[in-house]
């Protein structure tokens, strides 16, 4: 039987994994370690960095993979083209995955092949900077290279935002050079498939795959254990599992009681109880092992140090009411994180200096500077710049408790969950959650 790795184990790439069962293929899942979804899918598992050219091409070799292939991600093309040369398998050579995970070499390859694209520069000073603002109407984009995902990519709206953002583009890239061009107003759109003997095995279109894929339906039940079921929760519940079913979804129930401060066993079993009087069942989850978030602090720690190694979060020492707010889910009109915290422009050895004197300190993310937008069953299409809206959050309070952001985030690409219903107070958060579980490498 032949053997395809699979880069990537989280919900997006299980389309991949069923397809491949169809075709006959056993399948390695290769991903760190992790509740994901692809590791029960796979026939057997290979934990590594898929971001680690070199150690993916290795345990390909270990695994004697015929093939290798990925969806949902970019995070993983450079280890592609690494096993496909030095294995002689059928894909993208090391030197087409060089191109494609560089943004300015795969500009200039849309450039000589006649592909039209956003006009762009590249530049390494700010003289040059100074230069290609005058040639290019604002918004533009500042832009890293040779990052994954969103990284190093700032929208600026004026000139002096551009010089900012050029600074930071510079200061995350491992280039000497950055690119700066024009911002094109539209709705982002992209898609991803499997094609065998001429036939569409599987489609992953960016924007609306929960829609396209209904026998993949989860919906999910997720209260705060922090007192009685109220008619909010109840309006709540019942829509979603009424969607869920509508649709032949799998309803999933997470009891979100992360706060040890705030969260009683007497409401949690009262929770369960009132949901079995109501009829309101679901096919997996709490009590079973797994579907509390308070027994799921190794698996935050490790979504966390993935931030961590792509520098996505940094150190904060700024007040306590602030910090215990963080576990719970922030609510419209609500004080959010200040966009403008001091410790975020701490330089590097301040702020290790920082850490030594006062280790106990919260953790927050550097929310992404760029419109982020969605498609929302009742409204619509909503957009929001976290940075801008919201600012950076905390994903780890000083005491240790992982906050909610991150932890429904996380949850909901390692659980499957593709439909959420939530209060309108809770829409703002949105885009901030759809940018950590892209991170995370979901979609």
């Amino acid at each position: 039987m032949k053997k395809l790795m699979i880069l990537g184990a989280a919900y997006t790439q299980t389309p991949l994994y069923q397809a491949a069962k169809r075709l006959g293929y056993a399948t390695v899942a290769a991903s760190i370690p992790g509740d994901w979804p692809g590791f029960e899918l796979a026939d057997e598992c290979a934990y590594v960095n898929i971001a680690d050219p070199e150690a993916v091409a290795e345990a390909a070799g270990a695994f004697h993979a015929d093939g290798i292939a990925t969806c949902g991600l970019d995070l993983g093309m450079r280890a592609i083209g690494e096993t496909v040369s030095r294995h002689g398998l059928v894909g993208p050579s090391r030197e087409a995955a060089r191109i494609v995970s560089d943004k300015s070499l795969m500009k200039e390859a849309f450039v000589r092949g006649g592909v039209s694209t956003a006009r762009f520069y590249k530049i390494s000073t700010e003289e040059e900077l100074e230069a290609a603002m005058q040639r290019l109407p604002f918004p533009v984009i500042l832009k890293a290279v040779d990052l994954m995902g969103s990284r190093g990519i700032y929208r600026s709206n004026t000139p002096e935002e551009a010089r900012i953002n050029f600074r930071k583009s510079m200061s995350e890239t491992g280039k000497d050079y950055c690119l700066i061009e024009e911002f094109i107003e539209g709705e982002l759109f992209g898609v991803e498939a499997m094609i065998s003997g001429g036939e569409f095995l599987f489609i992953l279109p960016k924007l609306c795959y929960t829609a396209c894929m209904e026998k993949n339906i989860v919906g999910r039940f997720a209260p705060s254990p922090s007192g009685y079921m109220h008619m909010g929760n109840l309006l709540s519940m019942l829509l979603a599992w009424l969607d869920c079913r509508a649709l032949g979804g799998e309803m999933v129930f997470r009891m979100e009681d992360l706060d040890p401060a705030r969260s009683k066993q007497v409401y949690i079993d009262a929770l369960s109880r009132d949901l079995n009087w109501l009829g309101l069942d679901w096919d997996r989850g709490w009590p079973e092992r797994g579907y509390a978030q308070s027994g799921r602090t190794a698996f935050y720690a490790e979504v966390f140090q993935t931030l961590a190694d792509k520098e996505l979060v940094y150190p904060c020492w700024c007040s306590r009411a602030e910090r215990l707010a963080a576990a719970s889910a922030p609510h419209e009109g609500e004080a959010q994180a200040d966009p403008g915290c001091r410790c975020a422009h701490l330089g590097k050895e301040e702020r290790l200096e920082k850490l030594r004197e006062n280790p106990r300190c919260a953790w927050k993310l550097r929310a992404p500077d760029r419109v982020i937008t969605l498609i929302d069953g009742h409204f619509g299409t909503y957009s929001r710049n976290p940075a801008r809206e919201g600012g950076d959050c905390i994903v780890r309070r000083a005491d240790g408790v992982y906050a909610y952001q991150l932890a429904v985030s996380a949850d909901d690409l390692a659980m499957g969950v593709t439909r959420v219903v939530r209060g309108r107070d809770l829409l703002p958060s949105a885009p901030l959650q759809a940018f950590l579980i892209e991170t995370l490498g979901g979609c």
